[in-house]
């Protein structure tokens, strides 16, 4: 279920967007039920060979608020870009020091990264570190405490990327429309 809004800003003959994105997360069928994974410290590959590109759900997004900003007036398709923020309502299910999320070409801003309960107090969870486990696409933010189970936070970040046109996350494309590209 997810709601759009967009806003145009236009400067001389260049129009800026802001997208804002409301999402809510519906299991689906058979995927109500989350399936377990390993924490990142215990997560181990199967020996099968496949790796388990599972997030564990000890911290469970119920919902996120997401806002991007592209930048494609630049005229040269190889530096557009964009600059995003999102918060993530979550529910701790397990009490966890670690909060994992999937990112994949994103600069993550970790000075920007916060927490504070949905209730809107500050917790006494501040962020020890913030690492990246590339082969599975994780950004794994450590806590000084562990989260308490049974209690619903919201975590903020911000980030940018590049807009590329590989069709994969956020990106750019063209097309010719009587004989003028656009």
């Amino acid at each position: 279920m997810c709601g759009t809004k967009q806003q145009t800003f236009s400067i001389g003959r260049i129009i800026l967007y802001s997208i804002k994105v409301s999402c809510i997360r519906v299991p689906i069928g058979l995927q109500s039920q989350p399936c377990p994974t390993q924490s990142p410290e215990t997560t181990t590959m199967p020996s099968s060979g496949v790796i388990d590109v599972r997030i564990p759900l000890d911290v469970y997004p119920l919902h996120y608020n997401l806002e991007l900003k592209p930048d494609i007036y630049t005229g040269n398709p190889d530096t557009f870009r964009f600059d995003g923020s999102v918060e993530i309502l979550l529910d701790c299910r397990v009490s966890t020091k670690v909060i994992s999320l999937h990112v994949n070409k994103l600069n993550i801003s970790t000075n920007s990264i916060t927490l504070q309960t949905a209730t809107g107090t500050t917790t006494n969870q501040r962020v020890r570190e913030v690492t990246q486990d590339m082969e599975r696409q994780f950004l794994n933010i450590h806590l000084d405490q562990a989260l308490v189970q049974g209690q619903r936070y919201l975590l903020k970040i911000d980030f940018s990327g590049p807009l590329r046109p590989d069709l994969v996350g956020l990106y750019w494309s063209s097309y010719t429309y009587q004989g003028e590209l656009r």
